[in-house]
């Protein structure tokens, strides 16, 4: 799911400690606690991705998702939550923001048999549905 969030970044440094400093986040042990929990996430995600274990990816998701804001609680518009918040409430069983600044892309996750609701669903939101599929040589995107 793409989707516009209507942030725009002035040109400037994307460095984390430049996003944290302009956003006046300090150092925390708040924010030190949710990087382990990113951390260890990410080396459980390529575990569950190496056996197949969609379940699991999916758990990681909203685990990496949540520790996320937990570093900065400005890291997605209001526009972004909801749609993360509707894909859930709509099937989706887990979700991977990614993007900076004017937009991104929302990787959902969700039950085979539930995949045409939530595409349903997330078409009569503004964006676009881009299906893909885990191939052995890395991904193949299609349009529809």
């Amino acid at each position: 799911f793409q989707a516009e969030d209507g942030i725009r970044d002035q040109p400037r440094s994307r460095g984390l400690g430049d996003v944290y400093k302009r956003q006046g986040l300090e150092s925390s042990e708040t924010v030190l606690n949710a990087t382990h929990k990113i951390k260890e996430a990410c080396i459980s995600y390529k575990n569950a991705l190496l056996t197949g274990d969609f379940k699991r990816i999916s758990e990681l998701m909203e685990t990496y998702w949540r520790s996320k804001l937990e570093t900065n609680p400005h890291v997605a518009s209001p526009e972004i939550l909801d749609a993360y918040d509707y894909a859930l409430q709509n099937g989706a069983t887990g979700a991977k923001i990614s993007g900076a600044g004017g937009g991104g892309h929302m990787v959902l996750f969700t039950e085979f048999e539930r995949r045409h609701e939530l595409i349903t669903a997330l078409k009569e939101k503004e964006g676009r549905v881009v299906p893909f599929k885990f191939v052995k040589h890395g991904v193949d995107v299609w349009r529809q």
